[in-house]
């Protein structure tokens, strides 16, 4: 298990805590439903501070885990998984850095990506995400494919560390 994972799991006593998933064990476990993916880094501040926030909510918590497969990924010990889902953040929030939520199919390729947000909107970003998986799944494939093919056109390997696109 990694820090992150630890991190999550930890919540509060009795908080009905979200098992969160390893990238290999969540392809046993995602059936048709999506994975939320939270790539992050125990040590970072934003990303403690997503995983608490998280802890928090159990009404959230609860609802995630009936529509997702929650996968934890620390950033520093799976690199190639973090450099994914900051190509579909950078693709589709013109955005990177940490802690970052990508949406992904049930096979793990990413069909939408959020950065940090406050707990109210990131739940309505990821309940939008749900939905749009479960009306139109052929569309978020499509999406999947659209953000596999641009970041294979990428220069170069997103990491955690760039700069925003729209930074000065």
């Amino acid at each position: 298990m990694s820090l992150l994972i630890d991190l999550l799991a930890a919540g509060s006593p009795g908080s009905g805590k979200l098992l969160w998933s390893t990238w290999q064990a969540a392809a046993d476990l995602a059936g048709s439903r999506p994975r939320l993916v939270f790539v992050g880094d125990a040590l970072d501040h934003w990303s403690s501070t997503l995983a608490a926030t998280l802890n928090a909510d159990v009404p959230l918590m609860t609802a995630l885990a009936e529509v997702f497969v929650c996968v934890a990924v620390d950033a520093a010990a799976e690199p190639q998984l973090a450099a994914m889902v900051q190509h579909a953040l950078q693709l589709t929030a013109a955005t990177t850095g940490l802690p970052a939520i990508a949406i992904c199919t049930p096979e793990g390729q990413p069909f939408g990506a959020t950065p940090w947000r406050r707990a109210h909107d990131l739940a309505q970003v990821l309940f939008q995400a749900a939905e749009a998986w479960h009306q139109r799944p052929a569309d978020c494939r499509a999406d999947a494919a659209r953000i596999a093919a641009a970041a294979a056109n990428l220069r170069q390997p997103a990491t955690a560390t760039d700069r925003p696109l729209n930074a000065t």
